[in-house]
């Protein structure tokens, strides 16, 4: 599989993930709280998505949200000019939630589990690594060519 993988360093989250014995944390993407998170003025979503370019910035990332005078006034009317969401994300993530729960919940899931760990899972602890120093890394800064 390495040889298929561009950048070996990505290898280390999943294999990390692999190797635990317990079930991982339901993870379920929120995508207005990422965009909040990495784009919280909307620069991405204003350049991209010309529908949204005069929304507020408190809206930018829910703009379904607005009232009809604000849609108005930044020329996006929800259903016509840009869509409205095709499902609500709280609902649809709880009965995701619900869901993933119920087959973990299984006992015929952890029969499957612990099937899977001893046929792939790693028996021996993983080598330690030297440490890195928190030296300078002000050489990696340069354009020495």
């Amino acid at each position: 599989m390495r040889e298929n993988l561009r950048d070996q360093a990505s290898t280390a989250g999943w294999r990390s993930r692999a190797a635990r014995r317990r079930p991982a944390t339901i993870r379920i993407y929120n995508p207005v709280k990422q965009g909040i998170d990495h784009d919280p003025e909307g620069i991405f979503i204003r350049r991209w998505v010309p529908e949204l370019a005069h929304v507020p910035p408190a809206y930018i990332h829910t703009p379904w949200l607005l009232d009809r005078v604000g849609q108005e006034r930044s020329g996006c009317r929800i259903g016509r000019d840009y869509p409205a969401p095709v499902v609500d994300h709280e609902s649809a993530y709880r009965r995701a939630r619900a869901a993933i729960a119920a087959v973990r919940s299984r006992p015929e899931t952890a029969l499957e589990a612990a099937a899977v760990r001893q046929k792939h899972g790693s028996r021996r602890p993983p080598p330690e690594r030297p440490r890195k120093s928190k030296g300078s890394f002000a050489h990696q800064l340069r354009l020495d060519l």
